[in-house]
């Protein structure tokens, strides 16, 4: 209990707020379905790096964040399910206005999503440059001028949707 920090109380929370009783992780289906298939899985950073990034919020902070939660879990709920709808709109543009909205503190933005998006361009890049791959990145990382879709277009990619 001694390393438990409060982001990872907010985290638990955040799961315990959604409507559904079974939480589907995407990225373990994509896990799942590349060793059916004998494709080699590559993380694009190291828990270290996630953590990091996380530890970039001050503790008293994050410590004000877990107790808001706590006192107006209805409104985590409800912003949740907004989050939700938002996210089925399949707008990413959106999705990032949405999260940008949320209240996060800057700094604390910048480190969970810009810099890392910032850090995974050039390890895309390289493992791309090997052969044919596919990643996934979490939907928060996707919009803004930060965000990969718009790095990896700098860089020279075509990113285009694809629908489902």
């Amino acid at each position: 209990l001694n390393n438990f920090k409060p982001f990872m109380g907010m985290s638990m929370l955040m799961l315990k707020s959604l409507p559904c009783a079974e939480q589907v992780q995407p990225e373990m289906l994509l896990i799942q379905f590349a060793k059916t298939k004998n494709i080699p899985v590559k993380g694009l950073e190291e828990v270290e790096e996630q953590l990091a990034a996380i530890n970039k919020q001050a503790l008293d902070s994050q410590a004000i964040s877990l107790q808001k939660m706590v006192m107006s879990f209805d409104s985590v709920q409800q912003a949740f399910s907004k989050l939700t709808a938002v996210y089925k709109t399949k707008n990413i543009d959106s999705l990032y206005a949405f999260i940008r909205s949320s209240g996060m503190d800057d700094a604390f933005e910048t480190a969970l999503l810009s810099e890392r998006n910032l850090r995974w361009i050039p390890r895309i890049k390289a493992i791309a440059a090997q052969q044919p791959s596919f990643f996934a990145v979490g939907s928060g990382h996707l919009g803004g001028d930060q965000g990969v879709i718009a790095l990896l277009r700098k860089e020279g990619y075509t990113v285009k949707p694809v629908l489902y």
